[in-house]
């Protein structure tokens, strides 16, 4: 006996004889409650004879009538054929699926309230027989529950809205209306659940009546509010009123077990545009959307000249008819907080433009963390019907591609072989097996699972349960992060094999974007942090490599501070298959402005920037002292100064920048710089034993010299990007450096590197950083600067020299961002060395002090 077949035995608590069981036999566990596709159960047939071909017939009579479906199969070698992996030969459905002959059972149309009854609320016996030629050889009955199984609403009347008035009307009378009808989640296992508002779509399988149950089983409790529907099928024919809104959302805040935090609006079909419109009037009170199937607009009723919704009693403006859909005719979905799941058919012949109108409503959203939109190309209008159910199919005409050819008939042709329509028996080649065979109806079952994904949503953003949301998905441990910190971003169940399309984009000053593409592996998984991608524009293993190289779509460089180092940025990442997006989130990068504020310092001898760590330490922490360059309109110091507070460092910017600051260009006291160091020592939290010197570009000479003048007031040096010994300015050769009016010894030229000329760094007691760029344009020599002061220093712990080969002179600014990349071939080099420099810089600081205590 194959091995499942023993555990499904052992599941049903059947034995088989000693001997073992002979024949052909369906095995499963015994099929529990809801039973539908959203819960495929195991089924096979075992003990059939290998290579023979065998037709399966579904069954099922009721007082109402009787369903039929079938699928021809060929038996595999093993003797075993299991519907969940094998392909049919002929079938309602092209792919394996072992609830197929379930979902695809075809017979009498039922009337709506019969139609719920049956196959929501009842206990259905459908037999399978497994025919071999005209011969029985299996036949085994299942009992399946309907999905409202024990679930019933709550009618709500008049008075529940309004029963906090002075008079509420008498219950039950003329003037105390059923105005809605309440499915509660609730449970001693679930004492809280998030909520749906749901305008109700009155069409078959889309209605409250089989939809809220679903949502309900999913754990989110549902208020439904009736909408009628026009004889058109497009738009409703009653109206809403937002007071009705909002008395609707007050009972449910006023519901013991309601996240009222997490309040979704649902509308389907005629009632998209009306739960839209919703989601937009009440943004604080209703977290998310879930729209599928209709117009994007508020479409006026019937008569062309009536609103369906109304706010303080004066009817908005509405459509005659639905029109080109656009970001600026849609209703406006930004102000929505939480996520929004939106669905179509791509073949809805009812709706035509609903899926124009999805990507209108979803462009001018932008991508949001949790948004889904789901639109399959062969679905048809009833893309919200719960899926397992045979409700509202797709006829010919629609959802369905009526061009292929059928089978001939065979097996499969033979009465109860085909669906049938009306009563009409059809033979396996013609237009209704040929429409079902071609696939069309099991693609639908793909947005099927919009409804699924709310509930799922709703569910995790509730806290009810820890819930896997299946489907490619963005995974990022931190977010929000800073934008001084590097980001750790994957892809999870991408189809493997695949190609995917990975594009950041920020709209700041502009809209600035990045894009690469990537080859998913067997498992799915694509990690930014191991795997380079095919084709981008970077190359490599670089996890934060959409990030450093957005570009503007004007083609300007990245010349802002403000933008890529003050500002928060909201950053879209989207991944794509095959042109369709599969996957979707915004991180935040806060920027310093928030997380490093500066205070102006104007002391008697000089003027600068503090930067004091929004979170306090414990203990006492390294201080830095910053030095800027020379490089006009490139606030380094600034943007060092502020990083280095973020990342937890006091910082005192002498910047070249900022008001009053000194000019490096001239000659420097160096009584301006002892007395920024002297007030840096002062401040609270900072261990005055322990505070370091930066500089860059010609600033870094300045940092070293106060380094090596003063040993006991400088603790280490941070000085990539300049020479390691003091050059006199030019072109006039004056002090660069003065002491008590005096000069301090210096250089003329930097092109010379002579032993003389570099300054004994050996004197520096703590930590050494320098750094020097390969294709440096400022100087050119750089790296022979570095070398030879790293040639006369002895080894010290914390030491580090950055040789960036390939990089430019900015390779010493904040790394993770474009801001002034070069545009040529040296932007990748110089920010693998911003990130080097950056490096070394947190480990300097975090070295413990090489210095004896006492």
């Amino acid at each position: 006996m194959g091995a499942v077949a023993a555990l499904a035995l052992a599941l049903t608590g059947c034995t088989a004889p000693a001997d073992g069981p002979s024949g052909p036999r369906f095995v499963t566990p015994p099929l529990v409650h809801l039973t539908s596709v959203l819960w495929p159960i195991p089924l096979e047939l075992v003990g059939v004879m290998p290579g023979g071909r065998l037709r399966i017939a579904a069954s099922l009579t009721t007082a109402r009538g009787t369903w039929r479906s079938s699928a021809t199969y060929t038996t595999p070698a093993s003797g075993i054929l299991d519907l969940a992996s094998a392909r049919p030969q002929l079938a309602p459905f092209e792919q394996p699926d072992s609830a197929g002959l379930f979902w695809s059972l075809d017979g009498p149309d039922l009337p709506g309230t019969a139609l719920a009854t049956q196959w929501m609320h009842e206990t259905l016996p459908v037999t399978l027989t497994a025919f071999d030629a005209d011969r029985v050889v299996a036949r085994h009955t299942f009992a399946l529950q309907g999905l409202a199984d024990g679930l019933r609403p709550h009618t709500l009347y008049t008075r529940d809205f309004t029963g906090a008035g002075p008079t509420p009307p008498p219950h039950e009378t003329h003037e105390d209306q059923p105005v809605a009808r309440f499915w509660s989640a609730t449970s001693v296992e679930r004492p809280a659940t998030p909520a749906v508002l749901m305008f109700d779509d009155p069409s078959p399988g889309a209605s409250s009546d089989f939809t809220a149950p679903l949502l309900a089983r999913f754990g989110a409790s549902v208020l439904v509010l009736p909408v009628s529907a026009a004889p058109d099928g497009v738009r409703a024919s009653s109206v809403v009123d937002s007071t009705t809104v909002d008395d609707a959302l007050t009972w449910l805040d006023a519901q013991e077990g309601i996240d009222a935090a997490h309040v979704f609006a649902y509308g389907t079909g005629v009632s998209e545009p009306l739960a839209a419109w919703a989601a937009t009037r009440f943004p604080t009170r209703l977290h998310g959307l879930f729209a599928a199937a209709g117009a994007p607009q508020l479409l006026c009723l019937p008569s062309g000249r009536t609103a369906p919704a109304f706010e303080d009693g004066a009817g908005l403006p509405c459509r005659v008819a639905p029109g080109p859909a656009s970001a600026a005719s849609v209703l406006p979905l930004d102000a929505v907080t939480g996520p929004v799941v939106l669905a179509c058919g791509g073949r809805d012949t009812l709706v035509s433009s609903a899926c124009a109108g999805q990507s209108a409503l979803a462009a001018a959203r932008g991508v949001r963390a949790g948004d889904s939109i789901q639109s399959p190309a062969l679905a048809g209008h009833a893309v919200t019907v719960p899926p397992g159910l045979p409700i509202a199919l797709p006829e010919d005409g629609e959802g369905a591609d009526s061009s292929g050819g059928g089978e001939p008939a065979g097996d499969g042709a033979r009465p109860g072989g085909v669906l049938e329509r009306g009563g009409a028996d059809r033979a396996a080649g013609g237009a209704h097996v040929r429409r079902l065979v071609d696939g069309s109806v099991p693609r639908r079952r793909g947005v099927l699972r919009a409804v699924a994904v709310l509930a799922v949503v709703t569910a995790a953003l509730a806290g009810c349960a820890a819930v896997r949301v299946g489907g490619p998905r963005f995974v990022v441990p931190t977010n929000p992060a800073g934008v001084w910190e590097g980001e750790r971003i994957s892809l999870a169940d991408l189809p493997p094999g695949q190609r995917v399309l990975v594009t950041a984009s920020v709209r700041s000053s502009g809209r600035w974007s990045s894009q690469a593409v990537f080859a998913a592996p067997p498992d799915g998984e694509v990690d930014l942090a191991r795997q380079a991608p095919v084709q981008a524009s970077y190359s490599g293993v670089d996890p934060m490599g959409l990030f450093w190289t957005m570009r503007n779509a004007t083609g300007s460089a990245a010349t802002s501070d403000e933008t890529w180092g003050g500002a928060t940025l909201s950053i879209d990442l989207a991944a794509t298959v095959d042109g369709v997006r599969v996957a979707g989130t915004r991180i935040q990068r806060v920027g310093l402005a928030a997380s490093a504020p500066a205070v102006a310092v104007a002391e008697d001898g000089f003027s600068a920037d503090y930067f004091a760590p929004v979170q306090r330490s414990e203990g006492l922490r390294p201080a830095v002292l910053v030095l800027d360059g020379t490089d006009p309109g490139t606030p380094t110091g600034v943007l060092a100064a502020a990083t280095l507070s973020a990342m937890g460092y006091p910082a005192l910017d002498l910047s070249t920048y900022g008001a009053g600051q000194l000019e490096p260009r001239r000659t420097v006291p160096a009584e301006r710089l002892l007395a920024a160091l002297a007030w840096l020592k002062t401040r609270p939290g900072v261990d005055d034993a322990r505070v370091f010197v930066m500089g860059t570009s010609r600033g870094a000479a300045l940092a070293l010299w106060l380094a090596v003048a003063h040993p006991g007031l400088v603790y280490g040096a941070i000085a990539p990007g300049g020479t390691t010994g003091v050059v006199c300015p030019s072109p006039v050769p004056s002090p660069a450096i003065t002491v008590a009016g005096a000069w301090v010894p210096c250089v003329t030229g930097t092109t010379d590197v002579e032993p003389a000329s570099v300054l004994d760094l050996g004197r520096v007691r703590g930590p050494l950083v320098l750094g020097c760029a390969g294709r440096d344009e400022q100087l050119v020599n750089g790296c022979a600067w570095m070398a030879e002061a790293a040639r006369r220093r002895p080894a010290r712990p914390g030491d580090t020299y950055v040789t960036a080969a390939g990089a430019s002179h900015l390779f010493y600014t904040p790394p993770y961002s474009p801001l002034n990349l070069p545009e040529d071939a040296t932007a990748q080099a110089t920010e693998r060395g911003r990130e080097a420099v950056w490096r070394a810089i947190a480990d300097a600081l975090s070295e413990p002090s090489s210095v004896p205590s006492g």
